[in-house]
Parts: C-alpha cells; structure tokens; sequence
C-alpha cells in the first residue's frame, strides 16, 4: 500500500445539504490513507531536534535520593512481583484475550454506526475516521433540518 499522500477527501452529499471537505471538522492534523492514521506533514514541534548533548551540558546533575523507609521497600517489592507476574505466559494470554473482546466490540460499534450513515455509493466501505467525519457532518445536517422546521 502507498502511503505518500492521502487521497483527496470527497465531499458528502445529504439530500440537499453539500459539505465541502474544507468544512470537515479538525482532528487534530491526522489524515486517514486506506485506515491508517498519519501525521499531517507541518513544521517540527519546537525544541524537537534540539541538540541534546548541548542541554545536558548546561543542566545540573540529578540530587542523590534519599535512603527508602521499609514501607518504601515493601512497595518497590509488591512493585517487582507484579511486574514479573505480569511477565508470565498466562498474564499475557489472558490479556490478549481481553484486548481482542474490546477491539471487536470497538469494532461492532463502528459497523453499527457506519450501517446507520447515508453514504454515496452505499457499498463503499468507509475508515473508522470517515465514519466519524460522515456521522459529525450528518448530525449537523439533522440538526439543521430540525431548526428549519
């Protein structure tokens, strides 16, 4: 798959009612190519490829901590062990378990969302980030209607 630019984005058509893709609403400078969300290419984040030896030049060495009470030590033990219990076979599988029930029922909700949006044609199969751009821009038409009337 391609992922150099996204394709240019369709505008929707609801009875009457033309939404131009400019009047999309804003995420945040993510575009969505065939489902998979990038970033929009823009000027770096200030400070992003700043010189790090330079910073860690002009900053001070970290203070020394202080000793742990015994309480202290006892967490950072309950700590350890729940990190190596999390470590074992069973603890991921049944976490893996659970991530794919949430990632169905996630995408149970987005079927159902998407069988309730009017699109053109009716057989295109439409991103997660469509259909919540397709659903925001049909509310609002909805809404529109009902302040018509």
């Amino acid at each position: 798959m391609f992922h150099g630019s996204p394709a240019a984005p369709q505008p929707l058509i609801f009875g009457n009612l033309y939404i131009a893709p400019e009047s999309y609403p804003d995420v945040g400078g993510y575009f969505c190519d065939g489902g998979h969300p990038f970033v929009a290419d823009g000027p770096p984040q200030a400070g992003f490829n700043d010189d790090a030896q330079s910073e860690a030049s002009t900053e001070e060495p970290p203070a020394v901590a202080p000793p742990l009470s015994v309480e202290e030590l006892r967490k950072l033990a309950k700590a350890e062990k729940r990190k190596r219990r999390r470590a074992t076979l069973k603890y991921r599988t049944l976490h893996a378990s659970r991530e794919r029930i949430r990632v169905e029922s996630f995408n149970k909700a987005f079927a159902q969302l998407r069988s309730l949006l009017p699109t053109t044609p009716a057989d295109k199969k439409l991103s997660k980030i469509e259909i919540l751009r397709v659903s925001i821009s049909y509310i609002q038409y909805l809404n529109e209607l009902l302040s018509l009337s």
